[in-house]
């Protein structure tokens, strides 16, 4: 696997501006999915949903809070590489210094992104010497970075819309301290300061496999899709009514109607919308899966499930083990029917849902 993980903001609801609704929505779909910080569910300082970099939606950063939410891996990526792009629209630049995305292991940052007083992009303290570096507020950026974690044999390539604005190889890219490669990645806002804004079309990968190991590049647009019409499986019993997927097809967090399995081997496929923002190359499918157990100390291992053509495709195991409501995400970088890229015909056509493995 190359393609470990991407975001865009996309299963949040689909209310947009400085309301409670949109707060309220991004802070419990947030809360189901990452570690979070400053993402109350209302207050004038407090995170929403905002139109997306090139449609669909993207994360407003609260104006006066430590926001933030991170994601963490669980182990060291291959050759302590990471790669990841980000868009960003800053709101504020020139007034403070600040990192917007940070790298940590498990004693804390290694390293980090941010913009210094003089609006130049920099990794770590190394400031951006090519002109593409120097940012502005209220622009949409897409940026991109390559590095290898190591105190000696360490290197990195940073990009801002496509240009490389920074690089180096054989240095210390772990900050001087001892500590291990990251496992977590971590996307914020600077305490008490506007900076970030607005953040989209997340991915971050690694550097195996024969694909998706090197920038995906500046187009890249993360574009979520709902149940639209049950599947050809429906072995899950349904809180109410007949239609398995109109349980579980709310573009906001809803624990109001679901579907539900406590029998080995049952599974529920959904039909999809098409796909109307991708209009080029796909280089992943994730399915997000929202689950809980219904009683204390059970553990149940579910499945996501892919169909395409008469092909299935299995996820690795995922443990629900929590009564509190959780996103569990797999990636699926090739269509399993023919074990080449996704096209857009391809997930238009295909199936996605879960199993229930006990």
């Amino acid at each position: 696997m190359a393609l470990r993980w991407i975001e865009g903001f996309e299963l949040f609801g689909d209310v947009i501006g400085n309301n409670n609704t949109s707060k309220s929505n991004l802070h419990f779909g947030l809360a189901t999915k990452y570690v979070t910080a400053g993402t109350s569910t209302s207050g004038s300082d407090k995170p929403f949903i905002v139109a997306g970099r090139r449609g669909g939606f993207a994360m407003q950063f609260s104006t006066d809070n430590n926001t933030r939410f991170e994601r963490d891996f669980g182990s060291t990526f291959n050759d302590d590489t990471i790669i990841t792009g980000l868009a960003v629209k800053f709101a504020d630049i020139g007034s403070s210094a600040f990192d917007f995305l940070t790298f940590h292991d498990a004693n804390g940052q290694v390293n980090g992104l941010g913009v210094a007083l003089n609006g130049k992009i920099k990794f770590n303290d190394t400031e951006a010497t090519a002109a593409e570096g120097m940012l502005v507020a209220g622009a949409w950026y897409y940026i991109e970075l390559r590095c290898r974690f190591s105190q000696t044999v360490g290197e990195y390539e940073l990009r801002v819309n496509g240009v490389t604005v920074l690089s180096a190889t054989g240095v210390d890219t772990l900050l001087g301290l001892p500590g291990s490669s990251p496992t977590i990645i971590r996307w914020q806002n600077k305490q008490g300061f506007t900076g970030l804004g607005a953040i989209d079309d997340i991915y971050v990968l690694d550097n195996t496999g024969a694909s998706n190991n090197d920038f995906l590049g500046l187009d890249t647009v993360v574009e979520g899709i709902f149940p639209s019409a049950d599947g050809d499986l429906t072995d899950w019993t349904p809180s109410s009514g007949s239609d398995h997927y109109a349980l579980v097809d709310e573009p906001a967090f809803s624990s109001s109607d679901y579907v539900e399995s406590d029998a080995a081997n049952e599974k529920d496929l959904y039909q999809y919308e098409d796909l109307v923002l991708i209009n080029g190359s796909i280089f992943g499918v994730q399915v997000n899966t929202i689950s809980r157990v219904q009683e204390p100390n059970v553990v149940i291992d579910t499945k996501n499930l892919v169909k395409s053509g008469t092909t299935e495709e299995e996820s690795t195991f995922l443990e629900a083990d929590s009564e509190s409501s959780t996103t569990y995400p797999s990636v699926h970088e090739q269509d399993p029917d023919t074990a080449t890229p996704w096209t857009i015909a391809s997930v238009n056509s295909a199936q996605f849902g879960v199993k229930n493995e006990n």
